[in-house]
Formats: structure tokens, sequence, C-alpha cells
């Protein structure tokens, strides 16, 4: 038979025997001992069910489901009440009834007569009673009432159905319940109008007088304390085993908010305590064993975040996955490591930052917005370490900390997940990231693991960000790690450069506490192909066998040699010393590459030459070594330098036509291809990678004059040409100027850069080669070329003028302190301006009437020295007011033959002897001038004296004026631009 929601239940008097395993958490914070059944989970009914539950007012089906849209019967609702009512193990053992439908063995007999017996239930009148009827929400109600003494109060509102209904209603027994009063009830609902009657004070009777009774509602009696001898507290935890040593494992303390005293409670069943400690909670207990703690501090008052920083003096933590800075509450407690913490050690809490290993994790509860308690665990022992073995007792943490041996830790082993529920060591696996610290008696360790991962493809990559299948997250290089090799070897992360190898690649993410990635895990593409590049010099940053290269990816690289092969190898080749310098920059190297992308042992080769007698002995034999690279590839053409008339003639379309000996006539041609690989060294001898149609225009003459040429063709297969081109100009001759606006960023077609360029706009650029990345950072203003592909090249951030301060702006022009003879530059109505606060980062975009005297600036202007293309102003002012007394009484005379005549306090001794004079035709820019006065002699107050000078005797520059002309003249000190001790028109003489 089915007993559906009344199950074989036990007399609550027996409840200490019957709760072992009955201690319930139904909030965030809990691992519940008594589970909630999964088809209740997350649903209104949750809290409800897993409290009858635990008192074993309910029960589920044999498969572990609850089915709360279920009906229930008649017979199911009595047992539930007579549970309730504290009669369930008398009324289980049966017995005839006075109902004719309900023979003394039928299951539910003893529930149903003993709930007569107390008025709780009626049958229909006709003597039957309908134990398998559903029950309507009208009857749920009714006996619920009845159950709570109500039956007065609900006839005195009307009776059946309504009046139960209003009384159930006023009681909140139908809190969240739509109540239809002939519907059958279903399992759900019926369980949440039970749970909350449990509290609700009973009425009873007053006066005995049958004939006129008297009823009042008892405060103090409900169906917990009165009939499951359960009382019910509220209030908050403040203390638990791990924070006061004198509590037993099973024991912890809490603040009862109506007695205002502090009590002491023993759990019954297997729960963890450590994750209560300040936390609001309402405990049922019977006498002093808790047999049910529920969390009442609400879902959005409670957060497990990481704290990032302290400020104020420790009067505010900011927390790092919510991103706010809450306030803490005056009477704010602190417990870190299950120690209360005061005012001032507050202060010295350590933060959870990028550059620290060690850091603070724990829920925080809130208080109308202020921080009022914080259970913080400070992992001094581990932070964040990735767990690569587990072996025994013994944990190996990569990176984030020391190897943990649980042997040393007699005591006790606590561990927990990232919200305090206390786990199985077991745990901690590969790939586990742990966070640890040590009892100060050093024999007990609290571990906190985080067994969390995302897969998916490796789409971006910035220094402090990831994103993986569409989802960004923070990285960090002080503690992540990653594996290209699927964890055959695991590295440190460095910076986004560090991914390069996985850009694009399928990987695992194991996240952290934060949800930050800690470790990325894929294989990057295993490659056997040949590369070719320009050999660099060897890689003396690193003591493994290296050759920085620039391959024809159009980066430059770093490759290292398969282990046990012989670095010097490639010079071997060339025929000379064994030394750095054998081989020259930029000469021409290819070399096979095994499956982990190392150089194949004996298998690279030197293509090009100098002309050095060595090297020239050495081409002889290259043929033969050639045809050991494989039979894929030949030697087509090479340039002797000291060979007369040898080299390419021109280009002929989608060839090159050459002459490799000297006679015009015998030529040869080599045809290019989409895929054929083209460097260039430009003028700097700095190499940059280009495409056939980049070059393919120039002329002949030009063609002839480069030097250098060495072309490799593929024979079989894909014809693939790799050519080198001495300081021939591609097509792409025009820069672009701008300022980068946000960091770079890798994706799984190489890095990227955000800027702002003249008349082009804001736009994002991938680089051409990934190693320019290193001389761009957001506020940098650069010039660069584009080549076919729309990629960076020739990127420079060397400007006119470097750091140079305004010295005027008239309209739409400026002019600047480089010389004594500054230039006048226009602003264009594209030109790019922003103001760089301190050098460190944009602030803004600026006009370019917002620059101005005085403004210390870099820039670049175009390619005809006439007008700005991109400006930043890196300080809002300059500190070059002068001081004392710049406006004494001076005079500027124009005198015959063009020359000015200075007369007057003319400056100051004491600080410096510069000045600079503004001399302006009416209608077009004033020109500045400047020169030192060293031969004026002084007065008694330092001033120069009244003998004035010419400008013509001072060792700058000067102005000739035109005899009949009139100027407008300025004379200024030091330079205090705006405001001139002098300012005249005047003619010239």
């Amino acid at each position: 038979e089915s007993m559906g929601l009344g199950e074989d239940l036990r007399v609550m008097k027996n409840l200490k025997k019957a709760l072992a395993i009955m201690v319930v958490f139904a909030m965030v914070l809990s691992t519940v001992a008594f589970a909630a059944p999964a088809d209740v989970e997350g649903t209104d009914y949750e809290d409800a069910v897993v409290r009858l539950l635990a008192l074993e007012i309910v029960s589920g089906f044999p498969d572990g489901d609850f089915q709360p849209e279920g009906k229930v019967t008649r017979a199911q609702m009595a047992k539930m009440i007579m549970t309730a009512l504290g009669a369930g193990e008398a009324a289980k053992y049966g017995g005839a009834t006075d109902f004719s439908d309900v023979a003394a063995d039928h299951w539910g007999s003893g529930y149903i007569q003993m709930a007569a017996d107390r008025d709780v239930i009626t049958g229909y009148g006709d003597g039957t009673f309908g134990p398998e009827d559903e029950v309507t929400y009208a009857q749920a109600v009714t006996m619920i009432v009845r159950a709570l003494g109500y039956e007065q109060k609900a006839q005195w509102y009307g009776g059946y159905p309504n009046g139960y209904i209003g009384v159930a209603a006023e009681e909140g027994i139908t809190d969240d319940v739509k109540v239809d009063s002939n519907l059958p009830a279903n399992r759900g609902n019926v369980a949440l109008m039970l749970d909350q009657s449990l509290d609700v004070p009973m009425m009873v009777m007053t006066n005995w007088n049958p004939n006129d009774p008297d009823y009042d509602v008892d405060e103090d009696k409900t169906l917990l304390s009165e009939y499951l001898d359960v009382d019910e507290f509220e209030g908050y935890v403040t203390a638990v085993p791990s924070s006061d040593d004198k509590l037993d494992d099973n024991e912890f303390k809490m603040f009862d908010e109506d007695s205002e005293k502090t009590k002491t409670f023993t759990a019954l069943g297997d729960m963890s305590l450590d994750k209560l400690l300040g936390v609001e909670v309402k405990v049922w207990a019977d006498g002093d064993d808790a047999v049910y703690v529920n969390i009442e501090t609400d879902d959005d008052e409670l957060l497990f975040d990481a704290l990032k920083e302290i400020k104020k003096e420790g009067e505010e933590f900011k927390l790092d996955m919510a991103d706010k800075t809450y306030d803490l509450a005056d009477d704010a407690d602190i417990y870190v490591n299950f120690k209360e913490v005061d005012e001032d050690d507050i202060k010295d809490i350590k933060s959870n930052k990028a550059n620290n290993e060690q850091g603070v994790y724990g829920y925080f509860i809130l208080k109308d917005n202020e921080i009022v308690t914080a259970n913080l665990f400070d992992f001094d022992k581990v932070y964040a370490g990735l767990v690569t073995k587990v072996e025994d007792e013994e944990i190996e943490i990569k990176r984030g900390g020391k190897d943990l041996d649980l042997e040393d830790y007699d005591d006790g082993i606590y561990v927990y997940d990232k919200n305090f529920n206390a786990i199985d060591v077991g745990a901690i696996d590969v790939d586990s990231v742990v966070y640890a610290w040590e009892h100060e008696d050093d024999d007990i360790v609290y571990i906190v693991v985080v067994n969390e991962m995302v897969t998916g493809q490796l789409e971006e990559a910035k220094n402090d960000k990831v994103k993986v299948d569409g989802t960004k997250y923070d990285i960090s290089k002080h503690l992540a790690t990653y594996s290209a090799n699927e964890d055959e070897d695991r590295e440190d992360y460095a910076d986004a450069s560090s991914l390069d190898d996985l850009m694009g690649e399928d990987v695992d993410a194991v996240l952290d506490l934060i949800g930050a990635a800690r470790h990325l895990r894929g294989a990057s593409e295993a490659t056997s192909d040949v590369v070719f590049a320009l050999y660099r010099a060897k890689n003396t940053a690193s003591f493994a066998n290296q050759i920085k290269v620039f391959a024809q990816s159009g980066e430059e690289l770093v490759y290292e040699f398969e282990k046990g092969s012989d670095f010097d190898f490639l010079f071997d080749y060339a025929g000379v010393a064994e030394t750095a310098d054998a081989v020259g920059k930029n000469t021409l190297i290819a070399f096979k590459l095994n499956n982990e992308a190392e150089i194949a042992e004996n298998e690279i080769y030197v293509l090009g030459i100098d002309s050095s007698a060595a090297s020239l002995a050495w081409y002889a034999r290259t043929p033969e070594k050639l045809a050991e690279f494989g039979e894929d590839y030949e030697l087509v053409f090479a340039d002797i330098p000291s060979a007369a008339n040898v080299g390419a003639m021109k280009f002929d379309g989608d060839s090159i036509v050459y002459d490799a000996d000297g006679i015009l006539t015998d030529t040869d041609e080599v045809y290019m291809e989409e895929d054929s690989v083209v460097f260039n060294i430009d003028s700097d001898n700095e190499a940059e990678l280009m495409t056939w149609d980049d070059i393919k225009g120039v002329g002949d003459a030009d063609v002839k004059a480069s030097r250098g040429e060495i072309i490799i063709k593929k024979a079989k297969g894909l014809d693939v040409v790799a050519a080198v081109f001495d300081g021939i100009d591609d097509a792409a001759t025009d820069f672009y100027y701008g300022v980068v606006t946000a960091a770079l960023w890798s994706t799984p077609a190489g890095w990227k850069v955000t800027a702002n360029v003249f008349e082009e706009g804001k736009d994002e650029f991938f680089l051409a080669n990934d190693s320019d990345r290193s001389k761009l950072k957001k506020g940098s203003i650069f010039k660069f070329k584009l080549n076919s592909d729309n990629e960076m090249t020739d990127i420079s951030t060397t400007v006119d003028g470097d750091e140079v301060v305004v010295v005027e702006r008239s309209g739409e022009w400026l002019t600047f302190d480089t010389t004594s003879d500054p230039k006048w530059y226009q602003f264009d109505s594209e030109s790019v301006v922003y103001l760089l606060k301190d050098n460190a980062d944009i602030d803004e975009e600026w006009r370019y009437d917002e620059v101005d005297a005085g403004h210390k600036v870099k820039y670049f202007h175009d390619k005809d020295d006439k007008e700005i293309t991109a400006l930043v102003v890196l300080t809002e002012n300059t500190e070059n007011d002068p001081e004392g007394d710049t406006s004494g009484d001076v005079e500027v005379t124009a005198l015959t033959g063009g020359d000015l005549s200075v007369t007057g306090d003319v400056y100051d001794s004491a600080k410096d002897n510069q000045w600079y004079i503004k001399v302006k035709v009416d209608g077009e820019p004033s020109t500045l001038y400047q020169g030192s006065y060293t031969a004026v002699a002084t007065d008694d107050d330092g001033q120069g004296t009244d003998d004035g000078f010419k400008l013509s005797d001072c060792s700058g520059a000067y102005p000739t004026l035109t005899a009949g002309t009139v100027y407008e003249i300025k004379l200024y000190r030091s330079p205090d631009f705006d405001n001139p001790v002098w300012d005249k028109k005047l003619m010239a003489k």
C-alpha cells in the first residue's frame, strides 16, 4: 500500500533518536544533512518540504522524488495533521472507525478516527469519509485551522469554507498559495501550508464552561512547542568549534534576540558549523539539542567574495567579484581565520592583490548596504595553488605555494568548498585549485578546494584577461599557468604572448575561487613544416639552445633546438668560426620543425651569404648541403656581391627576371605565387614582411639597384618562393599617424590594437609582426604603414621634437619651443588629439582648440612637414611661470637696419637670462625668437640696467625687420607666454 505523504512516523517524544540525520540547512550556505528531493530543489516548495521531512511530517517516494504537483488524499491529510499534533505514533496502529467506508484494517484508520475524535475532520454526513478522495484546498485549510484551535473563530467568520480560508489567510497559513476551494490541493502547496502553520500561535480554551466556553490565542503555544517538543530561537551565531576551543565539535553558540542571552546548542546530525559564524539563523531546539537550523540571512545580503582592497584605514572593503566598495558598520564583526579582529587589526588584513600570492576570501553579510559581519580565511600557506599530483597524503602544488603533506597535520584537516561547506579530503585532485592556512599550533590545516573548469576555443588573450568560448575571464600573471602540450609541461603565465601557441585552439580553463582562469591547457597544432626566416642572433637571454629569427609569419620569434642537437650546427655550415657573428644579421636560413615545434636535429640550413672569403667558399658547397635538405627544394639564384652585373633585372608581372652569372643574355625568371615569402631589409637594416603585390610594380631601375636578392624555389608540389630584397620600397610607402586608445589583445589571427588614426578615425588593426606589441601601449602616439593585408608594419614611436612645449596657438596653428626659429604647424580637421595625464593613460579625446601655450606635448606632422596629424598632451600645465617682478620699465625700439633695441629692467639676474620675443606682421602668425643676454650690467636691485642693448647682441637668432613695416612685438621671460612684459606695435625704420 502507498503510504504517500504520511508514511510511517514516530512519536516526537523520541525526537532525539529520530533526528540523528535531521539537522538541515536550506539556504545558500547549506550542505543539507537531510537533502531536498531533486524535484523540489530551486522551487517555492523546497524550504517547506525540507523542514517537514526533517520533522517526519511528510515523506517522499522510494525513488527520492517528492512529486510536488501530485494530489493528496483525505486519509494522507489526516495522517499529516495528526503527526503534527504529536499523535502519529499512537494513531498508526489503527482500529475500528465511525465511518462505514474506513475499515479497521485500513492503513489510515487510526489517523482518521483520532482526527475525528479531536474534531479536526468530519465525514460527508452520510456516515462515509472518502479516505481515497482527493482533498480540496478548502478541506485541507479547514483541517489545519481546526488543528490550531481556531474553529470558533472560523465559525464566527462564516463557517465552511470561507470562514476557515479567512482565518488561514489572517494567520499567514496560505501565504504564496492560490486557494481555489473546490480544486484538489497538490502536495507542494499542502507542504507550504503545513510548514507555515508550525509556528502559528494556537488558540486554546480559557473557560471550560461547556455551555459558554471562552477561547484566546496563546502566543507561547505552537505546534512546534506544544506537540513536537521544539522551541524556536532567532539570532546570530557567535561561536563555532573552530573559533572557540571550549566548544565540542558539534556545539555552537547563538545570541537569542528575544531573551538577549547567548545560548549553547548541540547540533544533531553530521553537519559543518564553521560556515555559521556571524550568520543570522533560526533554530528549532529540543532542549539544548538543535534539531533544525535555518539560515535567515537573505541571499542578496550574503556575498561570497575575495577581499580586493582595504580602504580608508580599514573603514571600507572593496570586494573583487562584486567590484564594489562597502562601508564597514560601526559595530561590524570581522573574523579572520576564526578569530575576531578589532579595528586596528582590520588595517593589517592582507588584500587579495594580483602581486600577492596570499589573499583573503570568505562571506560578507550586508545590512543597509553596509558590511555587518565577515567570516574570512587569510590563506597564508597556499593561495590559488594548482594541484598537479595527489599521491597518498602528498599534494603537489604548481605556483601559489609549497606542496602540502597532510601527514603533517595530526590534529585536524578541514576541507571546504567555496561556499564553506565541509567536503571530503578526497575532493582534492589533479586540476583542483586549493587555498590553505594553518592553525597557530601548526597541526591543523584548513583547505578550500575549487573544482571548476570550462572548455572551449581560446578566442582572445590580453595580459589580464582571456576569452574562452565567448566568455571573458580574468587571469593573473602572478599566479596563472598554462600548457601547450596537454600538461606534459606546465609553464608560468607571464603575459598574453604566453598563450600564442594556444590561440585559436580548444583549451580547458581551470577556474579559481573568484572565477578567474588559473590554468589553461591545450595542445598547439603539431607541425613538421619548413620555416624560412632571416637570422637575427643567438638568444642570449636564455641558457637554452635558441636562436632569434624574423620568420615568414612576419614575427620575430625564438626557436629552440631539439634536445641533443648541436647548438653551433648552424654556424658549422658557414665554414667559419663558431661564434654568434658567423652568420650575419638578416641572412636567409631555412629549417624543419619537429612535432614539438623545435628545430629538428641537423635540419637547419644557411641559404644566404656575405662577401667574406669563407662565405664564398661555403657557397660552393651549398647545392650539396641543400640537397640534404630535401628533394623539394633547390637553390635557383644567389647574389654574390663581388660579381659584376649579377642580380635581378626586372619584375615582369608575376615573375622576377634575373641574371645569375653576369651575362645579360643568360637570364632566367622565377614566378611568384600568393604564398611566396618575401622579406625586405629597410634602410635601418631591419626586416619586414611584404607580399608580391606590394612590390611587383617597382620600376626596373630600382630593381637593378637592389642588392642581395636570394631566391629559393620549391620545385615540387606548390611553388613556394622565399626571396630577400635589400632596400626595395614597397607600394605602401605612406605612413599613418595615430594614438593607441585601448590595451592590445591577442586573437587566433594575431595581436590587435585599437587606434584613432589621422584621416581614418577609430579602428582595430592587426599587427603584421607580433613583437611590435612591445612598442605600443594605451596612450602611445605612433606612425605605421599598412601592408596589403591591412596589417600594421613599420611601427615607430619616435616623434618629432619628442616632449616639447607649446609656445603659442593661434587659431588652428601651433608652434613649439624646439628651435630658436620654430615652425608653425596647422591642425587639420581630422587631427588626432588626446590628453594623456602623467604619461600613464588616455584621459580624454580633445579638440585642437583645447591645446594651448604651456602644454607639454608629443606630436607627429605629415610628410610635407605642415600639418599636425596626431598629438597627445602630456601635462595640462607646465611649471615655468617666472618668479619675482618681470614687469619693470622696459622699452623696445625699432632701429634703422632692421634691429631692435631693448632698454630698462630687462631681466632678473638672480633667476635666468633667457628672453623671448615674438614679432608679428598683421594677418600672419607671429614668429618666436629667443636669446641669452650675458653682457648687461645689473643695478642694486638685481635687475638689468637701463643701458639698453640690441637684439643682435644676443646669442640666439634675431629678427631682421623691413623698414616701413608695422610689427606687433611682445617681450617675454622664461617663457611665460601668457604674460608679456612689453607689448606694442611699432614701425621699423
